[in-house]
Protein backbone atom coordinates (compact mmCIF):
# COMPACT_ATOMS: atom_id res chain seq x y z
CA UNK A 1 0.00 0.00 0.00
CA UNK A 2 0.97 3.88 -0.40
CA UNK A 3 1.92 5.66 2.51
CA UNK A 4 -0.94 7.70 2.25
CA UNK A 5 -3.06 4.72 3.09
CA UNK A 6 -1.91 5.15 6.39
CA UNK A 7 -3.24 8.16 6.75
CA UNK A 8 -6.27 8.33 4.81
CA UNK A 9 -9.60 6.36 3.81
CA UNK A 10 -9.11 5.42 0.36
CA UNK A 11 -12.48 4.73 -0.98
CA UNK A 12 -12.60 1.12 -2.49
CA UNK A 13 -15.55 0.94 -4.38
CA UNK A 14 -14.24 1.63 -8.17
CA UNK A 15 -13.34 -1.75 -8.87
CA UNK A 16 -13.06 -3.27 -12.19
CA UNK A 17 -14.27 0.46 -14.16
CA UNK A 18 -11.45 2.13 -12.22
CA UNK A 19 -9.60 -0.48 -14.32
CA UNK A 20 -11.28 -0.01 -17.98
CA UNK A 21 -10.88 4.30 -16.71
CA UNK A 22 -7.77 4.14 -16.30
CA UNK A 23 -7.09 1.79 -19.65
CA UNK A 24 -8.47 4.61 -21.17
CA UNK A 25 -6.96 7.92 -19.24
CA UNK A 26 -3.04 6.03 -20.18
CA UNK A 27 -3.27 7.10 -23.81
CA UNK A 28 -4.31 10.46 -22.26
CA UNK A 29 -2.58 11.87 -19.59
CA UNK A 30 0.85 11.17 -19.00
CA UNK A 31 -0.10 8.52 -16.21
CA UNK A 32 -2.49 7.20 -13.45
CA UNK A 33 -0.09 6.69 -10.02
CA UNK A 34 0.66 8.15 -7.28
CA UNK A 35 2.85 5.62 -5.54
CA UNK A 36 4.56 6.51 -2.57
CA UNK A 37 7.47 5.25 -1.20
CA UNK A 38 8.09 3.67 2.06
CA UNK A 39 7.00 6.09 4.99
CA UNK A 40 9.82 7.72 6.68
CA UNK A 41 9.90 9.31 10.22
CA UNK A 42 9.17 12.52 11.40
CA UNK A 43 13.04 14.10 10.94
CA UNK A 44 12.76 13.14 7.39
CA UNK A 45 10.21 16.10 6.28
CA UNK A 46 10.81 18.91 8.72
CA UNK A 47 13.16 20.16 7.24
CA UNK A 48 11.54 20.39 3.81
CA UNK A 49 7.63 20.67 4.62
CA UNK A 50 6.90 24.41 5.42
CA UNK A 51 3.95 23.42 7.69
CA UNK A 52 3.89 20.62 9.80
CA UNK A 53 1.52 20.29 12.86
CA UNK A 54 -1.31 17.98 14.53
CA UNK A 55 -5.31 18.71 13.58
CA UNK A 56 -8.46 16.86 13.05
CA UNK A 57 -10.45 17.10 9.33
CA UNK A 58 -13.98 18.58 10.23
CA UNK A 59 -15.51 19.81 6.83
CA UNK A 60 -15.19 18.88 3.44
CA UNK A 61 -16.20 19.55 -0.08
CA UNK A 62 -15.22 16.79 -2.12
CA UNK A 63 -18.24 15.60 -4.30
CA UNK A 64 -18.11 11.92 -3.48
CA UNK A 65 -17.67 10.98 -7.24
CA UNK A 66 -14.43 9.08 -6.77
CA UNK A 67 -12.31 10.83 -8.54
CA UNK A 68 -9.62 13.55 -8.56
CA UNK A 69 -10.75 15.94 -11.19
CA UNK A 70 -11.90 18.19 -8.71
CA UNK A 71 -11.06 21.50 -6.96
CA UNK A 72 -11.30 20.07 -3.13
CA UNK A 73 -10.77 21.78 0.71
CA UNK A 74 -10.66 20.03 3.66
CA UNK A 75 -11.17 22.55 6.72
CA UNK A 76 -8.82 21.89 9.39
CA UNK A 77 -8.93 22.36 13.52
CA UNK A 78 -5.87 22.68 14.88
CA UNK A 79 -4.74 20.62 17.78
CA UNK A 80 -1.12 21.50 17.71
CA UNK A 81 1.50 23.04 15.64
CA UNK A 82 4.99 22.59 15.27
CA UNK A 83 6.22 24.64 11.90
CA UNK A 84 4.84 27.24 9.60
CA UNK A 85 1.51 28.12 11.24
CA UNK A 86 0.61 31.09 13.41
CA UNK A 87 0.73 29.92 17.15
CA UNK A 88 -2.62 30.40 18.02
CA UNK A 89 -4.46 29.06 14.90
CA UNK A 90 -7.35 27.31 15.59
CA UNK A 91 -8.61 26.24 11.86
CA UNK A 92 -7.15 26.22 8.69
CA UNK A 93 -8.07 25.39 4.71
CA UNK A 94 -6.08 22.30 3.47
CA UNK A 95 -6.17 21.37 -0.28
CA UNK A 96 -5.63 17.61 -0.37
CA UNK A 97 -3.94 17.87 -4.19
CA UNK A 98 -7.01 18.65 -6.47
CA UNK A 99 -6.60 17.75 -9.97
CA UNK A 100 -3.91 15.11 -9.44
CA UNK A 101 -3.41 11.37 -9.08
CA UNK A 102 -1.96 12.03 -5.70
CA UNK A 103 -5.42 13.39 -4.48
CA UNK A 104 -5.57 12.42 -0.58
CA UNK A 105 -9.35 11.75 0.41
CA UNK A 106 -8.98 12.02 4.53
CA UNK A 107 -11.77 10.74 6.76
CA UNK A 108 -13.25 13.20 8.30
CA UNK A 109 -13.33 13.06 12.59
CA UNK A 110 -9.73 10.99 12.02
CA UNK A 111 -6.82 12.91 13.68
CA UNK A 112 -3.96 13.58 11.74
CA UNK A 113 -0.33 14.30 11.90
CA UNK A 114 0.10 16.74 8.26
CA UNK A 115 3.04 17.61 6.75
CA UNK A 116 2.08 20.57 4.12
CA UNK A 117 3.13 23.50 2.00
CA UNK A 118 2.22 26.81 1.39
CA UNK A 119 2.18 26.20 -2.28
CA UNK A 120 1.24 22.97 -4.98
CA UNK A 121 4.65 21.06 -5.10
CA UNK A 122 5.34 17.20 -6.34
CA UNK A 123 5.14 14.91 -3.30
CA UNK A 124 8.23 14.15 -1.62
CA UNK A 125 7.68 10.49 -1.49
CA UNK A 126 6.53 9.81 -4.95
CA UNK A 127 8.28 9.52 -8.67
CA UNK A 128 4.94 10.23 -10.55
CA UNK A 129 2.11 11.74 -10.54
CA UNK A 130 -0.72 12.31 -13.13
CA UNK A 131 -1.91 16.01 -13.50
CA UNK A 132 -5.27 16.46 -14.99
CA UNK A 133 -6.82 19.63 -16.76
CA UNK A 134 -9.72 21.02 -14.73
CA UNK A 135 -12.79 21.31 -16.22
CA UNK A 136 -16.37 21.11 -15.75
CA UNK A 137 -18.61 23.19 -13.08
CA UNK A 138 -17.28 25.33 -10.73
CA UNK A 139 -17.97 24.05 -7.00
CA UNK A 140 -19.51 27.00 -4.84
CA UNK A 141 -17.08 28.58 -1.96
CA UNK A 142 -16.93 26.05 1.27
CA UNK A 143 -19.14 27.72 4.24
CA UNK A 144 -16.65 29.90 6.46
CA UNK A 145 -14.10 30.41 3.54
CA UNK A 146 -12.74 33.47 2.18
CA UNK A 147 -10.56 33.44 -1.12
CA UNK A 148 -7.77 35.74 0.84
CA UNK A 149 -7.21 33.20 3.50
CA UNK A 150 -4.51 30.55 3.20
CA UNK A 151 -4.79 27.79 1.48
CA UNK A 152 -1.77 24.59 2.62
CA UNK A 153 -1.47 21.53 0.60
CA UNK A 154 -1.37 18.11 1.87
CA UNK A 155 -1.97 15.66 -0.60
CA UNK A 156 -0.24 11.85 -0.37
CA UNK A 157 3.17 11.33 -0.42
CA UNK A 158 3.44 14.50 1.67
CA UNK A 159 4.20 12.47 4.59
CA UNK A 160 0.85 12.99 6.57
CA UNK A 161 -0.37 10.16 8.07
CA UNK A 162 -2.85 8.99 11.21
CA UNK A 163 -1.70 10.58 14.73
CA UNK A 164 -2.37 7.68 16.42
CA UNK A 165 0.51 5.82 14.49
CA UNK A 166 2.72 8.25 15.18
CA UNK A 167 3.24 8.85 18.58
CA UNK A 168 6.75 9.01 18.29
CA UNK A 169 7.02 11.14 15.78
CA UNK A 170 4.86 13.83 17.93
CA UNK A 171 7.04 13.43 20.79
CA UNK A 172 10.37 14.07 18.23
CA UNK A 173 8.84 16.96 16.86
CA UNK A 174 8.19 18.07 20.28
CA UNK A 175 11.43 17.67 21.13
CA UNK A 176 12.84 19.41 17.66
CA UNK A 177 10.64 22.35 18.23
CA UNK A 178 12.97 23.26 22.02
CA UNK A 179 15.63 22.76 19.39
CA UNK A 180 16.30 19.37 22.12
CA UNK A 181 16.23 16.83 19.05
CA UNK A 182 19.46 14.76 18.52
CA UNK A 183 20.77 14.61 14.94
CA UNK A 184 21.27 11.79 13.79
CA UNK A 185 21.54 9.17 10.67
CA UNK A 186 18.44 7.39 9.59
CA UNK A 187 17.09 5.14 6.83
CA UNK A 188 15.67 1.89 5.51
CA UNK A 189 18.32 -0.96 3.92
CA UNK A 190 15.40 -3.16 0.89
CA UNK A 191 15.52 -5.09 -1.58
CA UNK A 192 13.41 -3.98 -4.77
CA UNK A 193 9.66 -3.61 -4.25
CA UNK A 194 10.15 -2.45 -0.52
CA UNK A 195 11.17 -6.13 0.87
CA UNK A 196 13.29 -5.06 3.86
CA UNK A 197 17.03 -6.66 4.61
CA UNK A 198 17.99 -7.56 7.86
CA UNK A 199 21.49 -7.57 9.01
CA UNK A 200 23.44 -5.50 6.94
CA UNK A 201 26.00 -3.52 8.41
CA UNK A 202 25.33 -0.07 7.70
CA UNK A 203 28.38 2.80 7.63
CA UNK A 204 28.53 6.46 8.03
CA UNK A 205 31.64 7.39 6.52
CA UNK A 206 32.38 11.40 7.68
CA UNK A 207 35.01 14.11 8.28
CA UNK A 208 35.30 13.24 11.87
CA UNK A 209 35.59 9.24 11.07
CA UNK A 210 33.25 6.73 10.32
CA UNK A 211 30.29 4.90 12.11
CA UNK A 212 28.57 1.81 12.16
CA UNK A 213 25.33 0.02 13.19
CA UNK A 214 23.19 -3.13 11.78
CA UNK A 215 19.74 -2.95 10.26
CA UNK A 216 17.21 -4.40 12.11
CA UNK A 217 14.24 -7.20 11.24
CA UNK A 218 12.23 -4.33 9.89
CA UNK A 219 15.36 -3.24 7.59
CA UNK A 220 15.42 0.26 9.75
CA UNK A 221 18.98 1.58 11.24
CA UNK A 222 19.70 4.53 13.02
CA UNK A 223 23.34 5.71 13.69
CA UNK A 224 23.80 9.23 16.31
CA UNK A 225 24.45 11.04 17.58
CA UNK A 226 26.49 12.47 15.00
CA UNK A 227 27.63 16.18 14.03
CA UNK A 228 26.09 17.89 11.03
CA UNK A 229 27.19 17.81 7.64
CA UNK A 230 27.48 15.41 4.64
CA UNK A 231 27.98 11.94 5.32
CA UNK A 232 28.23 8.57 2.61
CA UNK A 233 26.42 5.30 3.23
CA UNK A 234 27.27 2.28 2.64
CA UNK A 235 25.56 -1.25 3.19
CA UNK A 236 27.13 -4.70 2.89
CA UNK A 237 25.74 -8.04 3.93
CA UNK A 238 26.80 -11.57 2.11
CA UNK A 239 24.83 -12.22 -1.37
CA UNK A 240 23.59 -8.67 -1.47
CA UNK A 241 25.33 -5.93 -3.44
CA UNK A 242 24.71 -2.19 -3.13
CA UNK A 243 25.51 -1.07 -6.88
CA UNK A 244 26.25 3.12 -5.48
CA UNK A 245 26.62 4.34 -1.82
CA UNK A 246 24.29 6.89 -1.31
CA UNK A 247 25.53 10.71 0.09
CA UNK A 248 23.43 12.46 2.30
CA UNK A 249 23.16 16.14 4.19
CA UNK A 250 22.88 15.87 7.76
CA UNK A 251 20.49 18.99 9.17
CA UNK A 252 21.58 19.76 12.84
CA UNK A 253 18.89 18.77 15.28
CA UNK A 254 17.09 16.60 12.59
CA UNK A 255 18.10 13.39 10.71
CA UNK A 256 19.64 12.55 7.02
CA UNK A 257 17.27 9.59 6.20
CA UNK A 258 18.16 7.27 3.11
CA UNK A 259 16.69 4.22 1.77
CA UNK A 260 19.11 1.37 0.48
CA UNK A 261 18.42 -0.29 -2.09
CA UNK A 262 20.56 -3.47 -2.80
CA UNK A 263 20.48 -6.24 -5.23
CA UNK A 264 19.96 -9.79 -3.74
CA UNK A 265 21.27 -12.64 -6.22
CA UNK A 266 19.09 -15.89 -5.06
CA UNK A 267 17.09 -17.33 -7.91
CA UNK A 268 13.44 -18.94 -8.36
CA UNK A 269 13.11 -21.00 -10.98
CA UNK A 270 10.65 -24.27 -12.37
CA UNK A 271 8.51 -25.39 -15.11
CA UNK A 272 4.58 -25.43 -15.47
CA UNK A 273 3.05 -28.79 -16.61
CA UNK A 274 -0.11 -30.11 -18.04
CA UNK A 275 -1.57 -32.89 -16.69
CA UNK A 276 -0.04 -34.84 -18.94
CA UNK A 277 3.56 -33.70 -17.71
CA UNK A 278 3.90 -31.73 -21.04
CA UNK A 279 5.37 -28.07 -20.70
CA UNK A 280 3.26 -25.37 -21.25
CA UNK A 281 4.19 -21.91 -22.53
CA UNK A 282 2.73 -18.60 -22.00
CA UNK A 283 1.23 -19.07 -18.99
CA UNK A 284 1.34 -16.04 -16.18
CA UNK A 285 2.79 -16.68 -13.01
CA UNK A 286 2.14 -14.95 -9.42
CA UNK A 287 4.98 -14.86 -7.25
CA UNK A 288 3.68 -13.48 -3.41
CA UNK A 289 6.18 -12.87 -0.80
CA UNK A 290 5.31 -13.70 2.58
CA UNK A 291 5.78 -11.28 5.28
CA UNK A 292 3.83 -12.08 9.21
CA UNK A 293 0.04 -12.39 8.08
CA UNK A 294 0.17 -10.64 4.56
CA UNK A 295 0.79 -12.13 1.38
CA UNK A 296 2.52 -9.40 -1.04
CA UNK A 297 2.68 -9.43 -4.75
CA UNK A 298 6.00 -9.28 -6.01
CA UNK A 299 6.02 -9.84 -10.01
CA UNK A 300 4.52 -11.55 -12.49
CA UNK A 301 6.82 -13.76 -14.97
CA UNK A 302 5.09 -15.85 -18.08
CA UNK A 303 6.49 -19.32 -19.25
CA UNK A 304 9.01 -19.88 -22.20
CA UNK A 305 8.03 -22.20 -24.98
CA UNK A 306 9.44 -24.86 -22.69
CA UNK A 307 7.32 -24.08 -19.83
CA UNK A 308 10.04 -22.53 -17.93
CA UNK A 309 9.98 -19.44 -15.36
CA UNK A 310 12.71 -17.72 -14.01
CA UNK A 311 12.48 -15.45 -11.43
CA UNK A 312 16.47 -13.92 -10.79
CA UNK A 313 17.62 -11.49 -8.03
CA UNK A 314 15.22 -12.72 -5.22
CA UNK A 315 16.16 -11.36 -1.36
CA UNK A 316 15.63 -13.90 1.12
CA UNK A 317 12.40 -15.01 2.11
CA UNK A 318 9.24 -17.15 1.95
CA UNK A 319 7.37 -17.00 -0.45
CA UNK A 320 4.04 -18.51 -2.65
CA UNK A 321 4.16 -19.05 -6.32
CA UNK A 322 1.21 -20.45 -8.71
CA UNK A 323 -1.03 -18.91 -10.95
CA UNK A 324 -3.96 -16.66 -10.83
CA UNK A 325 -2.98 -15.79 -7.22
CA UNK A 326 -3.12 -12.54 -7.01
CA UNK A 327 -6.00 -12.20 -9.80
CA UNK A 328 -9.43 -13.77 -11.04
CA UNK A 329 -9.28 -16.22 -13.81
CA UNK A 330 -9.31 -15.09 -17.50
CA UNK A 331 -9.25 -15.12 -20.96
CA UNK A 332 -5.46 -14.47 -20.91
CA UNK A 333 -4.76 -17.43 -18.10
CA UNK A 334 -7.92 -19.28 -18.15
CA UNK A 335 -7.12 -21.79 -15.64
CA UNK A 336 -8.68 -21.97 -11.93
CA UNK A 337 -6.05 -20.56 -9.10
CA UNK A 338 -3.52 -23.16 -8.93
CA UNK A 339 -0.21 -22.99 -5.94
CA UNK A 340 3.04 -24.81 -6.52
CA UNK A 341 3.33 -28.00 -6.46
CA UNK A 342 -0.33 -28.24 -8.24
CA UNK A 343 -2.88 -27.71 -6.16
CA UNK A 344 -6.15 -25.58 -5.20
CA UNK A 345 -6.08 -25.10 -1.62
CA UNK A 346 -4.18 -22.43 -0.08
CA UNK A 347 -2.99 -24.74 3.36
CA UNK A 348 -1.65 -27.21 0.62
CA UNK A 349 0.47 -24.61 -0.98
CA UNK A 350 4.37 -25.05 -1.13
CA UNK A 351 6.45 -22.67 0.65
CA UNK A 352 9.27 -21.38 -0.55
CA UNK A 353 11.90 -20.85 1.81
CA UNK A 354 14.85 -18.84 -0.10
CA UNK A 355 18.47 -18.45 1.80
CA UNK A 356 20.39 -15.63 1.07
CA UNK A 357 21.47 -16.11 -2.26
CA UNK A 358 19.95 -19.46 -2.96
CA UNK A 359 19.26 -20.94 -6.15
CA UNK A 360 16.30 -22.45 -5.84
CA UNK A 361 15.16 -24.47 -9.44
CA UNK A 362 13.75 -27.28 -10.17
CA UNK A 363 10.01 -25.65 -8.93
CA UNK A 364 7.44 -27.68 -10.85
CA UNK A 365 3.92 -26.27 -10.96
CA UNK A 366 0.92 -28.71 -12.78
CA UNK A 367 -1.92 -27.05 -13.57
CA UNK A 368 -5.55 -28.20 -13.65
CA UNK A 369 -7.11 -28.13 -17.07
CA UNK A 370 -7.83 -24.98 -19.17
CA UNK A 371 -11.32 -23.61 -18.21
CA UNK A 372 -13.83 -23.27 -21.36
CA UNK A 373 -15.38 -20.07 -22.34
CA UNK A 374 -18.21 -19.19 -24.83
CA UNK A 375 -19.06 -16.45 -26.92
CA UNK A 376 -21.49 -13.53 -26.07
CA UNK A 377 -22.35 -11.69 -29.00
CA UNK A 378 -23.27 -7.90 -27.90
CA UNK A 379 -24.90 -5.19 -29.59
CA UNK A 380 -25.43 -1.89 -28.16
CA UNK A 381 -27.51 0.64 -28.21
CA UNK A 382 -29.17 3.97 -27.26
CA UNK A 383 -32.61 3.59 -26.18
CA UNK A 384 -34.26 5.02 -29.04
CA UNK A 385 -32.63 2.07 -30.76
CA UNK A 386 -29.90 3.78 -32.82
CA UNK A 387 -26.64 2.09 -32.78
CA UNK A 388 -23.68 3.28 -30.51
CA UNK A 389 -21.07 2.89 -32.93
CA UNK A 390 -17.13 2.84 -32.12
CA UNK A 391 -15.43 2.82 -29.13
CA UNK A 392 -18.16 1.32 -26.36
CA UNK A 393 -16.14 -1.10 -23.41
CA UNK A 394 -17.56 -4.36 -23.48
CA UNK A 395 -16.66 -6.28 -19.93
CA UNK A 396 -17.37 -9.61 -18.66
CA UNK A 397 -16.83 -11.21 -15.35
CA UNK A 398 -17.75 -13.61 -12.75
CA UNK A 399 -16.93 -11.46 -9.86
CA UNK A 400 -17.06 -8.13 -9.08
CA UNK A 401 -13.44 -7.81 -8.33
CA UNK A 402 -12.05 -9.07 -11.97
CA UNK A 403 -12.59 -8.60 -15.56
CA UNK A 404 -12.91 -12.11 -17.55
CA UNK A 405 -13.07 -10.36 -20.74
CA UNK A 406 -12.85 -6.46 -22.74
CA UNK A 407 -13.27 -5.63 -26.11
CA UNK A 408 -15.19 -2.71 -27.86
CA UNK A 409 -17.42 -1.96 -30.44
CA UNK A 410 -16.83 -2.19 -33.96
CA UNK A 411 -18.59 1.05 -36.50
CA UNK A 412 -22.39 -1.20 -36.05
CA UNK A 413 -21.73 -1.24 -32.37
CA UNK A 414 -21.14 -4.99 -31.91
CA UNK A 415 -18.64 -6.73 -30.12
CA UNK A 416 -17.89 -10.11 -28.93
CA UNK A 417 -16.68 -11.26 -25.70
CA UNK A 418 -16.03 -14.80 -23.67
CA UNK A 419 -17.78 -15.73 -20.57
CA UNK A 420 -16.39 -18.90 -18.47
CA UNK A 421 -19.33 -21.96 -19.49
CA UNK A 422 -19.06 -23.32 -16.12
CA UNK A 423 -19.55 -20.16 -14.24
CA UNK A 424 -21.66 -18.12 -16.61
CA UNK A 425 -21.03 -14.18 -16.46
CA UNK A 426 -22.30 -10.22 -15.79
CA UNK A 427 -21.96 -8.70 -19.06
CA UNK A 428 -21.66 -4.83 -19.09
CA UNK A 429 -21.03 -1.64 -21.17
CA UNK A 430 -19.98 1.51 -20.66
CA UNK A 431 -19.21 4.63 -23.18
CA UNK A 432 -17.64 8.05 -22.11
CA UNK A 433 -19.18 10.93 -22.98
CA UNK A 434 -16.62 13.38 -22.10
CA UNK A 435 -12.66 13.30 -22.83
CA UNK A 436 -10.69 11.66 -20.05
CA UNK A 437 -8.82 14.31 -18.14
CA UNK A 438 -10.54 17.48 -19.50
CA UNK A 439 -13.77 17.22 -17.09
CA UNK A 440 -13.81 17.47 -12.89
CA UNK A 441 -16.53 14.44 -13.17
CA UNK A 442 -15.87 12.54 -16.54
CA UNK A 443 -19.18 11.29 -17.83
CA UNK A 444 -20.12 8.04 -18.96
CA UNK A 445 -23.55 6.10 -19.94
CA UNK A 446 -23.69 2.71 -19.23
CA UNK A 447 -25.75 -0.28 -19.84
CA UNK A 448 -27.61 -2.54 -16.77
CA UNK A 449 -25.67 -5.75 -15.93
CA UNK A 450 -26.92 -8.76 -17.62
CA UNK A 451 -26.67 -12.16 -15.76
CA UNK A 452 -25.70 -15.08 -18.41
CA UNK A 453 -25.76 -18.04 -17.26
CA UNK A 454 -23.36 -20.85 -17.00
CA UNK A 455 -24.03 -23.39 -20.80
CA UNK A 456 -21.37 -24.17 -23.72
CA UNK A 457 -23.63 -22.58 -26.05
CA UNK A 458 -22.77 -18.96 -27.89
CA UNK A 459 -25.59 -16.92 -27.52
CA UNK A 460 -26.61 -12.79 -28.24
CA UNK A 461 -27.61 -10.04 -26.60
CA UNK A 462 -28.86 -6.34 -26.75
CA UNK A 463 -27.09 -3.92 -24.83
CA UNK A 464 -29.11 -0.32 -24.16
CA UNK A 465 -26.90 2.73 -22.78
CA UNK A 466 -29.25 4.72 -20.31
CA UNK A 467 -28.52 8.68 -19.45
CA UNK A 468 -25.35 10.24 -18.29
CA UNK A 469 -23.66 10.17 -15.25
CA UNK A 470 -20.64 10.41 -13.47
CA UNK A 471 -17.81 7.32 -13.78
CA UNK A 472 -17.97 5.84 -10.54
CA UNK A 473 -21.55 5.71 -10.30
CA UNK A 474 -23.01 2.23 -10.39
CA UNK A 475 -26.12 1.62 -12.73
Amino acid sequence: MSQVSRATNVRKNHRKWAVVYALVMISTLAGFACECGAPAPACAYISTAPVVFVGTPVYSNDDGSGTFRQQTLYKFAVDEIFKGLPEGAKEIWVDPGSFTSCYAEYEIGTRLLVFASDGKFIPVDTAAVTVAQPGGKQKPLPPGFDPKMPVYYAPECSGTREAVTAADDIAWLRLWKKGLAPTTIRGLVQADLDWPISGAKVTAYGRNGDMETIADAAGAFSIGPVQPGKYVLNATLASYDLPWKKPIEVPEHSCGYATLVMVASGVLSGTVIDRNGKPVAGVELDLLGLRGNEEIFIHHETTTGRGVFRYEQMPAGDYLIGVNLSSQPNVDTPYPRTYAPGVSDRSQAQILHLAPGQKFSHIQIQLAPRLHFHTVHVQVKWPDGQSVGRGVSITTDETTDGVTDIEETKEDGSASVRCFSAKGCVVEARKWLSTPGQSATPQVAASLPTQIEAGDASLSITLILSERRTEWEKP
